[in-house]
């Protein structure tokens, strides 16, 4: 392949590596925190991978209608951020790491022979823009917690119980089938870009 990857071809190396993504992300997260989460991990898991799947649609054709979505996964995953105990600088560390891992994989897989191809620079600040929107929004999904335990709670996160748990959970799950129904069936299935 000659020239830079298009924008078609970019979402489909990023849907095809998601899972991969979000897994480097959970392992790295566990090591830099040495924590538990305890109930809320199972949780805390599904929303990095809902993230890592959201990029492919946040950078696509569909981004226009796929970004509400987004940004309410990533406030979530703020939301989710304070009930494990974290700061809001945490939470903006946290998400900043995806970023990384991000080039990391890009630049690991995306270096064939031909030194003309892979991702070019307008592709890198695209995905750092929508890494930059995930960032903002989990902060502010941090923050809106923050303000409604303190007038209306003790001001403390405390380990959400088994029904706020479930809530989450359904509410991930419904912004997750939104964000797949964003794009026609036909564009929902991977495409690899040669390297």
């Amino acid at each position: 392949m000659s020239g830079n990857l298009s924008e078609v071809e970019l979402c489909h190396w990023l849907e095809a590596r998601a899972t991969d993504v979000a897994q480097r992300w959970s392992v790295e997260l566990r090591a830099r925190s040495n924590r538990e989460d305890g109930p809320v991990e199972a949780l805390r898991e599904a929303l990095l991978h809902a993230m890592a799947r959201s990029l492919a649609p946040a950078l696509g054709p569909w981004r226009d209608q796929a970004e509400p979505f987004v940004h309410q996964i990533a406030a979530l995953y703020g939301n989710v951020a304070f009930l494990r105990g974290l700061a809001a600088g945490d939470v903006v560390e946290e998400v900043q790491l995806l970023r990384e891992i991000l080039l990391r994989f890009l630049f690991r897989e995306g270096a064939p022979a031909d030194p003309g191809a892979g991702v070019g620079l307008r592709e890198l600040l695209r995905v750092s823009r929508v890494v930059d929107q995930l960032v903002t929004h989990a902060n502010v999904g941090h923050i809106d917690a923050l303000f409604f335990n303190l007038l209306h709670g003790s001001g403390v996160s405390e380990v959400p119980g088994e029904e706020r748990l479930e809530e989450l959970t359904s509410e991930l799950a419904h912004l997750q089938e939104e964000l797949d129904d964003v794009r026609p069936q036909d564009e929902q299935q991977p495409v690899l870009p040669r390297n």
